[in-house]
């Protein structure tokens, strides 16, 4: 069954699920773009007008407006995490491609050097302890409003500054098998 709307009252984790079938996932509050890794290359796609979860923790998410964004002039960084100095690529150092199409933000990195920071991110998309991507935006003209206890904020004007790699595809596989909710 498929509850849509709910009171709830209270969960819980456990190893023994009342339902077998039974997992845990925020499939429905994240964004739907996609990562891929394939010969070296990352490469991944952001839809517009989707709300996608920007930060759990600050309860916000963001709805990119289709014709909304600019480039930042100094280069768009890709990062896992929030280090500049530590990009995976930029359009800056032409390491990664960027384009702003009518349907979404497309991006792919050149072959990379072999660093050590490379091989450990290639592996955790491999293992799927990173399986999505957050853009980071300067907003310059937005509307916020509340939905379901989230902050929306509709980007109407901004500048990609960055793509983020992150786990916001629901959990990893390894550890959606043992998670479950009841």
């Amino acid at each position: 069954r498929v509850i849509k709307r709910a009171e709830l009252h209270g969960i819980g984790l456990v190893d023994r699920p009342a339902y077998p079938a039974s997992t845990l996932d925020m499939r429905s509050a994240m964004f739907n773009g996609t990562l891929r890794l394939r010969q070296g290359i990352i490469s991944g796609f952001i839809p517009y007008a989707v709300a996608g979860l920007v930060s759990m923790q600050k309860r916000r998410k963001m709805i990119i407006e289709p014709g909304s964004l600019e480039l930042a002039e100094d280069g768009v960084y890709l990062l896992n995490g929030y280090d500049y100095n530590a990009s995976l690529a930029t359009t800056a150092r032409r390491s990664l491609t960027l384009e702003l199409t009518r349907r979404g933000i497309e991006f792919a990195t050149r072959r990379l050097p072999a660093t050590t920071e490379l091989r450990d991110v290639r592996r955790r998309i491999r293992a799927g302890l990173i399986n999505g991507v957050v853009p980071g935006v300067a907003v310059t003209k937005s509307e916020v409003y509340d939905e379901d206890g989230f902050s929306v904020e509709r980007v109407q004007e901004g500048l990609l500054c960055e793509i983020n790699l992150t786990a916001r595809k629901g959990l990893a596989s390894e550890f959606r098998d043992k998670l479950w909710l009841f």
